[in-house]
């Protein structure tokens, strides 16, 4: 399984993937977590997670930032079907965890 560094993952402002309205914008501003995995300078996937507090309408998360002042809420991984089955998933998660763990 590659790491992160393998597949040049990084924190990343998502303009190079922001459509007409700026939502992807909006949400990466909200995010607690946000990483792009790229292969060769290629968006291959993205892990997107949410803290307490957050001004994001997702039912999901605000059931959770109702019950607990301490959570990562993970809404979205998304891994372009060119990319899958190369362990970029387990990489972005295995990421999320440790981040998680250092809070």
């Amino acid at each position: 399984r590659p790491n992160l560094k393998e597949v040049r993952a990084r924190r990343n402002d998502l303009q190079r993937l922001a459509d007409s309205t700026g939502i992807q914008q909006r949400l990466h501003a909200q995010s607690l977590y946000h990483r792009i995995a790229e292969s060769d300078g290629v968006p291959a996937a993205f892990l997107l997670a949410f803290g307490p507090g957050a001004a994001y309408e997702s039912p999901n998360y605000r059931w959770f930032n109702a019950r607990s002042a301490d959570f990562c809420y993970i809404d979205r991984i998304v891994v372009d079907g060119r990319f899958q089955r190369k362990g970029l998933g387990h990489a972005l998660y295995d990421d999320v965890a440790a981040f998680a763990a250092e809070l």
